[in-house]
């Protein structure tokens, strides 16, 4: 044990149980001056992140980003799945490839009548 040191010969002590009352009341003051102190530089680091733009806002609008990409992504997969049944469907069903051509080129068997109506 250092003599200069007072706080380790009390550490010391209270951890033997010796310490007076004086002397316990004394160090859970510093201790609950030092929890404040956590507590303070805990509440400005919150503060700061949630200020800074490059903190908590940052995060959350990255997070933002994901889910809508990632709601894109749903949409683009389904798309592709649609159109690989049409392709599928075009290149193995002569009614799916005859409709294809009458709906999107116009296309018309011979005698058959038109009517455009709007």
């Amino acid at each position: 044990m250092r003599k200069r040191d007072g706080s380790l010969q009390a550490w010391s002590g209270f951890l033997a149980g010796e310490v007076a009352a004086g002397t316990f009341r004394a160090l859970m003051t510093v201790r609950r001056k030092l929890l404040g102190i956590a507590a303070c530089v805990a509440a400005v680091l919150t503060l700061v992140s949630a200020v800074d733009a490059k903190g908590f806002r940052r995060y959350l609008r990255l997070r933002q980003d994901v889910e809508a990409i990632q709601e894109r992504n749903r949409v683009l997969s389904e798309q592709n799945a649609t159109l690989l049944r049409e392709i599928n469907a075009l290149r193995n069903d002569p009614a799916a490839l005859e409709r294809a051509a009458r709906e999107e080129l116009g296309y018309v068997k011979p005698g058959e009548l038109v009517f455009h109506l709007e």
